[in-house]
């Protein structure tokens, strides 16, 4: 028993000293928690100190008595050396000079642009056009084609001049230019394309096919008439202007005059001009439309406008009619006439006995319908 007492004691014991080994840090630490605070304080107020101390601000000048006095009589003026007397006056001083900004200098007037007249050729490109002989089929010194365009165009008319003897050149001109004076087609076959056997030269109005002209050499007047080739001219514009851009219509062009020239060259070959049953083409019988420019868009626009209003006019009569027509048919009323009857026995009805009026169709007036039999008879 003193031995369980013993151990009871030593555990006891030991329990003891672990608490309070444990108990220690935490007393250490509720100590420094209370002493920090007191530090924080303490350098706070040191901080502020430094700032006051920091921002201290310099004292403001006193009026002395003698300044005070002498402020009343007048003889001190507040800030009397800010202005200046000028003129005995008292003004502000004059406020520091700005440079001055350099304006742009004003446009030369030798350089003005000077608008281009669009029916004038101009000078530059007189001599290519008219004063000597082409180098190629298609003369286009104003590049009034693309590049690409270009090539394909003149690569059409070198083809054509390896098919045929029949030499096509083109010149190409805007669409509202006019010809100098002095210069037409004739003058210019005469100078430069004269000499160099059969050839058609033709002047091509860009955009505006229907001024086109053109011109052949002798040996193919000679053989086809003035009515054919003016036939062989207008039906190559009308087919320029199946297109509506201006390249195409020149490329339209081309291709039909270059058949047209194809005809005139088996012209030539026959004795005695061109017969006509070998010859569709240029038969005497053959008639060809008048040329029809295309229509400008406002002028189509107001057709089409003309035409709608009279289809919904149209449109609306037919539909006005029906409905009257619809109507009166619903107010249509039949009148149907008395019958007389003739009395059975004397007497003018009988017991039981009636009559019922039929008429053949219902769809007829009655005025209409002139045998009206009783029904009673038919069934007697």
């Amino acid at each position: 028993m003193k031995r369980w007492l013993m151990w009871f004691g030593v555990v006891l014991l030991s329990l003891g000293v672990m608490a309070q080994e444990e108990a220690a840090p935490v007393e250490e630490a509720v100590k420094e928690s209370e002493e920090k605070p007191e530090e924080s304080a303490e350098e706070e107020k040191s901080e502020e100190e430094k700032e006051d101390e920091i921002l201290e601000w310099p004292t403001l000048p006193e009026w002395s008595e003698g300044d005070l006095e002498k402020l009343k009589t007048g003889e001190i003026v507040p800030g009397r050396e800010l202005l200046k007397e000028l003129t005995g006056e008292l003004t502000l001083p004059p406020l520091p000079e700005t440079p001055e900004e350099e304006l742009p200098p004003e446009p030369d007037p030798e350089e003005e642009v000077v608008e281009v007249d669009p029916t004038v050729i101009e000078e530059q490109f007189l001599e290519p056009y008219f004063g000597r002989t082409p180098a190629s089929f298609l003369i286009d010194p104003q590049e009034t084609l693309a590049r690409q365009e270009y090539r394909d165009r003149e690569s059409f008319l070198a083809h054509h001049a390896g098919d045929s003897e029949v030499n096509l050149y083109v010149y190409l001109f805007d669409a509202e230019q006019q010809l100098p004076e002095g210069a037409t087609i004739e003058t210019v076959f005469d100078e430069h394309h004269a000499r160099s056997g059969p050839t058609a030269v033709v002047f091509y109005f860009l955009g505006r096919p229907e001024r086109s002209l053109i011109a052949l050499s002798e040996s193919i007047r000679t053989v086809v008439s003035q009515e054919d080739r003016e036939r062989a001219l207008r039906v190559s514009i009308q087919e320029a202007y199946e297109k509506s851009d201006p390249s195409h219509q020149l490329e339209n062009f081309s291709v039909e005059l270059s058949i047209r020239l194809y005809w005139f060259e088996k012209a030539m070959a026959i004795p005695g001009g061109v017969e006509p049953e070998e010859d569709e083409a240029l038969t005497a019988n053959e008639t060809l439309p008048p040329i029809t420019l295309p229509m400008p868009e406002s002028e189509a626009l107001k057709l089409l406008t003309k035409s709608l209003w009279a289809v919904i006019v149209v449109v609306f009569t037919v539909v006005i009619t029906w409905v009257g027509r619809l109507i009166a048919r619903r107010r249509l009323r039949h009148v149907f006439p008395e019958v007389e009857i003739e009395p059975m026995l004397g007497a003018p009805h009988a017991a039981g006995v009636g009559a019922v009026v039929s008429f053949s169709s219902s769809q007829l007036p009655p005025s209409q319908q002139r045998d009206q039999v009783p029904d009673y008879l038919q069934r007697m």
